[in-house]
């Protein structure tokens, strides 16, 4: 059986000048973070903040294993929206994924599933992979609506009437309490959260073609990131602080070679 290829990103988040991610990059990259015989490393997406893009992407020219994200994406392709970067933009930079809905953007933005899923439309027209976020809050799980509050925001953010854009999806289930808390949930929890996201999404009309990839983000750290990525249908990781230490992102990376 072939082995998937896991996928790792690290979302800088609004941190680090452009030297200090050149000097990190040169440090991811010092050497591979894996064994030489080993058959099928990982694909890790870096993300960093917009004005970074076009630098850190020619640094990454020519490695097969470290490919150009971004974090945000806006709903139109051009226009007068001062201070938004739209996915043509990006396409145009060589981004290849697009971060939409992070708890952040919700949370101090107010984006909507609605807004979201513009977004993820946008991404799709222009052959960026979307990366949608999504999870509960200590409240919701607390209320034990873990599995509705997954369901609505797949169902609403993946809702819009197209048949021939879709060709890839990233899903990162990334629980708001875990995210900067050290907090994650148990093993079996992110297992049945995962089985849950990709049991809905293909029942999606336009997703029934394609094979969702789901991800597991939320204080996600060298000691604990290959006990989750081995759990069964999580495909990769969502790594926040700790892709901006070099050294532990070096050995998450390790972490999830199979």
């Amino acid at each position: 059986m072939q082995l998937v290829r896991k996928l790792i990103v690290g979302n800088w988040k609004m941190n680090g000048t452009l030297p200090e991610a050149q000097s990190l990059i040169r440090q991811i990259t010092a050497d591979k973070p894996w064994p030489k015989n080993t058959d099928n490393p990982p694909l890790v997406v870096l993300c960093p903040s917009h004005p970074m893009i076009h630098p850190v992407a020619m640094m990454l020219d020519g490695y097969d294993w470290l490919t150009i994200g971004a974090q945000d994406c806006y709903t139109q392709d051009i226009g007068a929206f001062t201070g938004d970067v739209s996915a043509m933009i990006l396409q145009s930079l060589g981004v290849k994924y697009c971060i939409v809905g992070h708890s952040e953007r919700r949370r101090l933005h107010n984006e909507t599933n609605q807004v979201i899923a513009q977004k993820i439309l946008c991404c799709q027209k222009r052959q960026i992979t979307p990366i949608l976020c999504i999870g509960e809050t200590i409240d919701e799980r607390n209320k034990g609506a873990t599995s509705a509050v997954l369901e609505q925001q797949l169902q609403e953010s993946l809702n819009f009437e197209v048949t021939n854009v879709v060709s890839s999806l990233v899903v990162a289930y990334e629980p708001v309490w875990a995210i900067g808390t050290g907090k994650i949930p148990s093993k079996q929890e992110i297992i049945f959260a995962h089985q849950h996201i990709r049991k809905i999404i293909m029942q999606h009309h336009l997703y029934r073609r394609i094979t969702p990839v789901i991800l597991y983000g939320g204080s996600v750290k060298p000691d604990n990131a290959a006990e989750i990525v081995c759990g069964d249908g999580v495909d990769g990781l969502l790594v926040g602080g700790a892709s901006l230490k070099a050294s532990d992102f070096r050995n998450i990376i390790a972490a999830c070679i199979q």
